[in-house]
């Protein structure tokens, strides 16, 4: 599960919360894997916008990054109708597309089975309950149809924009439980996905973010964006990068790299014992942390790392890496 959207800079946000952007699926994995290939799929593509006369009422560029009045919209729907079965699986395909907005999701009657987060199938499946998923980030889950009768997907307050911003619990869906009973059965917990693991490499080069912040303007390490001509952080094509990114402050905030993808190995200062791989991350706010380890495989050149709330990312929150070959500096 991907997606594909605007990336002018100064304009993202804008254009993203009016809707310039769309879901991208790429087939394999647990299409063609013995016990999921079979199961029925639906894609749910999540974004936020405000509508007023008829017409999408744009962002300010410097704040407010989501005028008064947006509402979440599934497919383009408020509160749309999903339909199963009592025992049917479905695997749910789930985009958070918006320009801006955390999503922490809570379904009627049983946890998220989890499946795949960011387009990297998990090595094993977990629950959970509820489902956070920060703007640009993908999670693929398995949900079963209870007894007959009506469960909501709610939207549960979440305050990303400090204590006194979390909005009302919100019902996203409905999913209506209906008809003969069928039996499907649960696939094993276990995806056999290999995924590399980059825990004991040698470690090449070392970076360290800081988040900060004075509204409307964003820093990374107390710069804004200047064009992709400055080169903030470097790493050597084919060796292992080690990222901090620490978020100092009140707001909530995301990190995303462009080209690979990242392994999480600390949250927060807790160790995150897995193998799975994402391509962008939520950072909670106060101080919070995330360390990460990173191998660029093909590509040379230059691309942008930054904040997916991209109000924050316009107004600066983004900067410039490049891969290299040959010698890199061990610490920046």
């Amino acid at each position: 599960a991907y997606w594909y959207h605007s990336h002018l800079h100064g304009q993202s946000n804008q254009q993203v919360f009016g809707g310039m952007a769309g879901p991208m699926i790429i087939r394999g994995g647990l299409d063609v894997q013995k016990g999921y290939r079979d199961i029925g799929t639906r894609v749910l593509v999540i974004n936020q916008t405000t509508l007023g006369d008829g017409v999408t009422v744009r962002p300010e560029p410097q704040g407010p990054f989501i005028p008064l009045g947006a509402k979440i919209f599934v497919n383009g729907q408020l509160n749309p109708q999903i339909d199963i079965a009592p025992g049917e699986l479905q695997r749910w395909r789930i985009f958070n597309i918006s320009a801006g907005v955390f999503v922490k999701l809570r379904l009627q009657g049983q946890p998220f089975r989890v499946l795949a987060n960011d387009g990297n199938n998990l090595v094993r499946r977990t629950k959970e309950s509820p489902l956070l998923i920060s703007p640009s980030s993908r999670r693929e889950v398995l949900v079963q149809g209870g007894p007959a009768g009506s469960y909501e997907l709610i939207a549960q307050p979440f305050a990303q924009f400090g204590p006194t911003s979390a909005l009302p619990p919100a019902t996203l869906a409905t999913l209506n439980s209906s008809g003969k009973r069928v039996d499907d059965p649960m696939p094993p917990g276990r995806l056999n996905f290999r995924q590399p693991d980059l825990r004991g490499r040698k470690i090449n080069s070392w970076h360290s973010i800081k988040y900060t912040q004075g509204p409307p303007n964003f820093f990374i390490n107390g710069q804004q964006f200047s064009g992709e001509q400055n080169v903030a952080q470097r790493m050597k094509l084919g060796r292992v990068a080690k990222w901090k990114i620490t978020n100092s402050t009140p707001f909530w905030h995301t990190f995303h790299i462009h080209i690979n993808d990242f392994q999480i190995i600390q949250q927060n200062g807790h160790p995150v014992n897995n193998k799975n791989f994402d391509d962008n991350v939520a950072v909670s706010p106060n101080g919070g942390s995330v360390t990460m380890l990173y191998k660029p495989r093909e590509f040379t050149g230059r691309f942008v790392f930054h904040c997916h709330i991209l109000g924050h990312e316009d107004n600066g929150m983004m900067a410039v890496v490049q891969v290299q070959k040959g010698d890199v500096p061990p610490r920046q």
